[in-house]
């Protein structure tokens, strides 16, 4: 009898055992079915397991304003990213976001005013670097479209005082056309923003600014929304900036070029060397392989090549905010291991191709200030990162993997248009003598400029100025222009 009780939770172990490894076995294959990530060791528990991301994580970094404008009327002022009133008038904003475009009660008036001539009332204006679609900016904050909005935000302005009936004015910029909602204060009353507008046109540090186009007429290329320093009243206009550093992270280039599987530990996380088969270096590019995917790395330019060779099924392609997530989860994976603490936002959006994949740019972001890649001389932009997902996951991606920092404190750039940057503008015809207007000037900002893929201890910022943006998808044209450094200490 005991021989039999014995032989039983023999029995009864070895099944438990055979489902365990039934289990890890099915895992193993599905993921590489799937993902290149080994199942094992999300299974066990491992600390260096893919983390999770939802769509709220990748909104908190990714849906917020390029720009942060209040206007006074007649002069403006940039808030700066890094402030309370930068965080608290973003969460205002989002507010109003949700009760219009994202409400099914909230029907627009379309406006017959134009945009620049709205922003010469006060309020406050905030600006993307891109057009939001409208399911994006739904998925972010949790919400449903509402079926008479726009498409989409590319600007959006918050005007308190144009009273109707004690409500407020909130107008939307999309496609070229503008949108108007009427309704009721929220956190902040209409006082509550007049007397921030107070504060900002009174405080004599602030970095002021006008509407370029009024000072050129309208025979000029310039766009008449571009929002830019222009003291009529001094020829000085300081506004403080960092320098930064842009290079190739210290972690990769202090290893040894031939230790392979260190170099791959530290850019994909110590969870996936068991599935991969390393190979390299040759001539310092290193590829690793698993079954399905295949990753390059350059280590002297600082360059990763992703793709997933099988490809996803587009019955998996699910919708924008889905894809966004698959690839947030991507750059995340990756950017903690070698890059921690280094800011990206989305600079383009393209929709579906005919593989049935989403394609999302990516740049570098310094204190509200971007980076750019440029090459060809100047005459493209080149973004840090792109990546191709689908709610299945992500099926490629191209990524210039910098180390951002700042390296100085904050100076005062003189940052006066001057006929400097008028001269060099005339130069290319962006400002007048263009009758197609085809170098039409869209935007003119501060941006950290780095050619030809390069590598920089220490770079100063520059201006940036952005030709024919017309659409979103498209790379525009740009010119670049340095700063006058004769900054004070």
């Amino acid at each position: 009898m005991k021989s039999t009780v014995i032989y039983e939770k023999f029995k009864f172990l070895f099944l438990v055992l055979l489902i365990i490894t039934s289990m890890v076995q099915v895992g193993i294959l599905w993921e590489y079915d799937r993902f290149p990530i080994s199942f094992l060791w999300t299974f066990l528990g491992n600390n260096g397991s893919r983390p999770e991301v939802d769509i709220n994580d990748a909104g908190d970094e990714l849906f917020t304003p390029c720009k942060m404008v209040i206007s006074e009327g007649k002069r403006y002022s940039l808030v700066d990213t890094d402030t309370e009133d930068f965080e608290d008038l973003w969460a205002e904003a989002k507010t109003y976001i949700s009760d219009t475009v994202l409400s099914k009660d909230s029907v627009p008036e379309k406006s017959d005013k134009k945009w620049s001539k709205l922003i010469l009332k006060e309020g406050v204006i905030f600006e993307f670097n891109t057009e939001m679609r409208l399911s994006l900016i739904a998925a972010f904050l949790n919400k449903t479209v509402s079926p008479s909005a726009p498409g989409g935000i590319d600007k959006l302005a918050i005007m308190p005082n144009e009273d109707y009936n004690g409500q407020n004015t909130v107008y939307i910029s999309y496609g070229g056309a503008v949108y108007k909602y009427v309704l009721p204060f929220k956190k902040w009353s209409k006082y509550d923003f007049l007397d921030k507008i107070t504060q900002y046109r009174d405080n004599k540090d602030k970095y002021h600014f006008d509407i370029v186009y009024k000072y050129f007429g309208a025979e000029t290329n310039l766009n008449e929304n571009i929002l830019i320093g222009l003291q009529s009243t001094s020829e000085q206009s300081y506004y403080k900036m960092r320098d930064i550093s842009c290079v190739t992270p210290e972690t990769i280039l202090s290893t040894p070029e031939n230790n392979t599987s260190v170099i791959a530990e530290k850019i994909l996380g110590k969870h996936q060397e068991p599935l991969f088969e390393v190979s390299g270096p040759n001539n310092g590019i290193i590829e690793l392989e698993d079954l399905n995917s295949r990753y390059t790395f350059d280590t002297g330019k600082g360059m990763l090549e992703y793709t997933y060779r099988p490809g996803l099924q587009d019955d998996d392609k699910g919708n924008t905010g889905a894809a966004l997530v698959e690839a947030y989860k991507f750059i995340n994976r990756i950017r903690n291991n070698v890059i921690p603490g280094v800011k990206i936002h989305i600079s383009g959006i393209k929709g579906k191709d005919s593989s049935g994949y989403y394609e999302f740019n990516f740049d570098y972001t310094v204190n509200g200030i971007p980076v750019y890649f440029v090459k060809n001389e100047g005459t493209e932009l080149e973004n840090a990162i792109t990546v191709k997902a689908n709610g299945g996951g992500v099926a490629g991606c191209r990524w210039l993997i910098r180390d951002i920092k700042t390296i100085s404190e904050p100076k005062d750039y003189n940052v006066y248009y001057d006929d400097y940057l008028y001269e060099q503008m005339t130069e290319r015809n962006a400002i007048v003598g263009d009758k197609n207007k085809k170098n039409t000037v869209t935007d003119i900002s501060f941006a950290y400029v780095v050619e030809n893929q390069g590598q920089h201890d220490s770079m100063a910022p520059s201006w940036f100025v952005r030709y024919n943006n017309i659409d979103f998808i498209s790379l525009p044209q740009y010119g670049v222009y340095k700063i006058q450094t004769n900054y004070t200490e």
